[in-house]
């Protein structure tokens, strides 16, 4: 679609060219009727170019008339009888424009704003829960959260080149909170320094030292200490990695985190711990150590329980994992597999994201912990992508996923089923935080699969010259048999057409809108509703008609118009997502048609143009 600002320039020129069209015809005007006075006939070429001046302006008036459609208030064409009148016109156009730019700049300023501020709100700190730097700097976010989501301000332009200074360094804690560990020294360095500037030293230095995460995740940090004496007796509970520590919790001294529990020595020569073990040799992985190693052991919290695990048990432990999940977890052993053979041909997430889809397409309307009821349990294979975007996010978290997890197996009854399939899921969706995640994810999947190999549509509408058809499918995903339906009188098809589907946790159902070239292009506009409500949970892709789609544009609460349909564009995608990782979604999307049909009198002008009849305008639009 040519922008707004270009239609307008075009105007502005043709309204200068007709001006001066005006002012030449005007001019000759004038000398025949002074001639027709002395009752000279006025010559045909003239009278031919009084009409075709009105026409041009006629035609310059609709053009200028179908832009103020964006206008609050539609103006009345009765009162656009001069060139004046028709300039006043675009000049208000121009200014409503500029407006509107205005508020989509401050709009996408503000939400990147407040994405970056909720971020900040989830961090604590790993060791001390009331950590007075922290909850300073969060009650400042929470201030300027609250300023930036109160009413739009007066004076747009400056606050939104306010904001992004302004939230700067929260962005910069965050970086350095979630990538302390990676980033090189001096970016490190950097943003230490910004924080201590903006924050203060303490909550710099605790960054920096990896002492913040997001919220829900405990890591103790091991304690230089000698190692108790063999053997083992913790006096304290340890929490695991994952778990928020009870009352009186305090870190095992001698202990270093490994994995979902915690990890001691005992024996270690000069630790004071007895001397060298009289045992076995020591098994550690697949490797035996000599006697007189010390023994390495994980202490793990079952319940209300401290266990003290070896290499054996904790090998025991995560082989009943396994067994587990292949019982209760199916779609995770099938999405793992997926992302191990997607590891091993190190194939990057466009391609990836390609070949799931084309081997299941309809593979984003099912719910990732379902997956394995559709194709005999292969669809979770197609959830390889999801895990791949994990894992680069943070390396080893497929490996460590099921490791981490801390079943109750002491306090679990022999005949009670452990919910791992569930708790893996929670994990999974707590970890990368899907709930808010989740829309980016299927942006990203929609930029590389469509328009090949394509989505699997929930319903879809494909405009034609003298007929609208309308396709629907089942609301199971992958459902058959479609249902399709042709219109071809013009008050069924160029109306609103309403489709319906409940959506699954995490999932998207795909409509589409196409036309081939249509001689009168039809415009789209495109509402959704949530459980009833308004909503901007949809994900919109427009294919021009030549070229690739454009990048997936957010859809407006209250609505999206696409124009030229069947002219400047061939196919619009609407993605309705479900972003809430438990429950059922109800959405009602409508999608309303309108074609506008030439005015007789334009169409007179193109036949007229077509027999080569009448003078050439210069001033019409090319």
């Amino acid at each position: 679609m040519t922008p707004m600002s270009a239609r307008l320039d075009d105007l502005r020129q043709r309204l200068t060219a007709l001006r001066t069209r005006f002012a030449e015809v005007a001019a000759r005007a004038a000398a025949a009727a002074a001639a027709m006075r002395a009752s000279a006939v006025p010559a045909a070429a003239l009278l031919d170019d009084l009409r075709g001046t009105a026409a041009d302006f006629d035609e310059l008036r609709l053009a200028i008339l179908d832009e103020a459609r964006t206008l609050p208030s539609a103006p009345d064409p009765a009162r656009l009888g001069t060139l004046k009148a028709l300039d006043a016109l675009v000049t208000t156009i121009d200014g409503a424009e500029a407006d509107r730019a205005r508020r989509a700049a401050w709009e996408a300023a503000r939400d990147d704003a407040l994405s970056a501020l909720d971020r900040v709100m989830t961090l604590v700190h790993r060791e001390d829960t009331n950590f007075p730097p922290l909850a300073e700097c969060q009650a400042k976010a929470r201030e300027l959260h609250a300023a930036l989501s109160a009413a739009q301000p007066a004076d747009l332009e400056r606050v939104t080149t306010m904001v992004s200074g302004g939230i700067r360094p929260f962005a910069e804690l965050v970086a350095l909170a979630e990538g302390w560990n990676r980033l090189d020294d001096e970016r490190c360095a950097l943003l230490q320094d910004s924080i201590s500037q903006n924050f203060g030293r303490p909550l710099a230095l605790a960054t920096v030292r990896g002492k913040l995460g997001r919220e829900g995740e405990i890591i103790i940090t091991p304690e230089v200490a000698e190692a108790p004496e063999a053997p083992i007796v913790p006096t304290a509970r340890a929490a695991p990695v994952g778990a928020t520590p009870a009352a009186g919790d305090v870190p095992v001294p001698g202990v270093a985190p490994v994995g979902g529990g915690m990890r001691a020595a005992a024996g270690a020569p000069g630790s004071g711990g007895g001397g060298a073990p009289t045992g076995p040799p020591v098994v550690a992985g697949d490797r035996v150590a000599p006697p007189g190693s010390p023994l390495v052991v994980e202490i793990r919290l079952t319940g209300e329980r401290v266990q003290v695990e070896t290499p054996q048990e904790r090998r025991a432990r995560e082989e009943l994992l396994e067994r587990m999940a292949e019982e209760t977890a199916q779609w995770w052993v099938g999405a793992r597999r997926g992302w191990e053979s997607l590891a091993q041909r190190g194939l990057p997430p466009a391609e990836a994201a390609r070949e799931a889809l084309a081997r299941f397409p309809y593979l984003l309307s099912v719910p990732l912990a379902k997956s394995d009821e559709f194709e005999d349990g292969r669809l979770a294979e197609g959830y390889a992508i999801l895990l791949q975007r994990f894992e680069k996010e943070e390396s080893g978290f497929v490996r460590a996923a099921l490791s981490r997890l801390n079943p109750q197996f002491a306090t679990r009854a022999r005949d009670e089923t452990y919910a791992l399939g569930h708790e893996l899921y929670l994990y999974i969706v707590a970890e990368g935080r899907l709930y808010k995640t989740y829309p980016d994810f299927l942006k990203d999947v929609l930029v590389h699969a469509l328009p090949e190999p394509g989505v699997w549509l929930q319903g879809a509408i494909t405009d034609a010259e003298g007929s609208t058809t309308i396709v629907t499918r089942p609301e199971q995903p992958g459902g058959r048999p479609e249902q399709s339906r042709t219109l071809t009188e013009a008050a069924e098809r160029f109306t609103t057409h309403t489709f319906g589907v409940t959506t699954g946790p995490l999932t998207a159902r795909v409509f589409s809108v196409q036309a081939g070239g249509l001689s009168d292009p039809t415009d789209v506009d495109i509402h959704l509703k949530e459980n009833g409500a308004a909503t901007d949970h949809a994900w919109v892709v427009v294919a021009p008609m030549d070229g690739t789609p454009q990048a997936p544009r957010k859809h407006r609460v209250g609505g999206t118009k696409i124009e030229q349909l069947g002219k400047q564009h061939r196919a619009v995608w609407i993605a309705a997502f479900n972003s809430d990782p438990n429950a059922d979604k109800r959405y009602e999307l409508t999608v309303a048609l309108a074609r506008k049909a030439a005015t007789p009198l334009a169409k007179a002008a193109q036949a007229q143009a077509a027999t080569g009849l009448g003078k050439a305008s210069p001033f019409k639009k090319r």
